[in-house]
């Protein structure tokens, strides 16, 4: 089984386009597909809800979405979030989005991160798979959040 994890920044490359049918092919080929920094209606883009855009571009695999930052927006029911998304060829029986411990970085504007938890059923066997961003900008943030999730 091919597991890929991906940290899409919101599907910017490295040349600044956001290029989602780039980052879809780049991982094509996995089994389950656990994908960081995923926006639903954030910013103005060609795909503002990129989870159903990887979606389509990713035919054959069943997701999940767990936002880690949910804000008033204009989505659909008015909202903008932004969060990991977990994608695999086999059935998604179950998720929960886990919020990760989180406090004020002086200096900067610390989002929220969380662990989305996917039980796929594979063939033989149930698969739980963890997806997680942790926080870029604190070190002690960091090890906090590990200690939460080995909980």
């Amino acid at each position: 089984m091919l597991i890929v994890t991906y940290n899409i920044q919101w599907g910017k490359g490295r040349d600044g386009r956001i290029d989602l049918a780039r980052i879809a092919g780049a991982v094509a080929g996995a089994d389950v597909i656990a994908l960081q920094e995923v926006e639903r209606h954030w910013r103005p883009q060609d795909h503002p809800d990129q989870a159903e855009r990887l979606a389509e571009l990713l035919p054959g695999h069943h997701w999940v979405y767990g936002p880690a930052v949910d804000l008033k927006g204009d989505g659909p029911g008015g909202r903008r979030q932004i969060g990991n998304m977990t994608l695999a060829r086999f059935p998604i029986s179950s998720m929960r989005n886990v919020p990760l411990p989180a406090r004020p970085v002086p200096g900067h504007m610390n989002d929220q991160q969380a662990l989305l938890e996917a039980v796929i059923e594979e063939e033989d066997m149930g698969l739980r798979i963890y997806n997680t961003h942790l926080n870029y900008l604190s070190e002690e943030q960091r090890r906090e959040q590990i200690g939460t999730i080995a909980q």
